[in-house]
C-alpha cells in the first residue's frame, strides 16, 4: 500500500465516520422530536378529557341543585 492509498484511505475512513455521526444525530433528534411531540399531545388530549369530565360533573351538578 502506497502513501497516497493509504492517505485516501484514511480520509474515506473520516468521511464515512463523518457520515455515520451525522446521520446517527439526525435520527437521534427526529425521534427525540417524534417523542416529544407525541407525549405533548398525550398530555393535551388527557387533559381535555379531564377538563370535559369535570365540566359535565360540575354541569349535572348545578343541574342537580337548582
Amino acid at each position: 500500500m502506497t502513501r497516497n492509498s493509504h492517505e485516501e484511505l484514511k480520509g474515506l475512513t473520516l468521511l464515512l465516520t463523518y457520515y455515520y455521526y451525522y446521520y446517527y444525530y439526525y435520527y437521534y433528534y427526529y425521534y427525540y422530536y417524534y417523542y416529544y411531540y407525541y407525549y405533548y399531545y398525550y398530555y393535551y388530549y388527557y387533559y381535555y378529557y379531564y377538563y370535559y369530565y369535570y365540566y359535565v360533573l360540575l354541569l349535572r351538578l348545578v343541574l342537580h341543585v337548582t
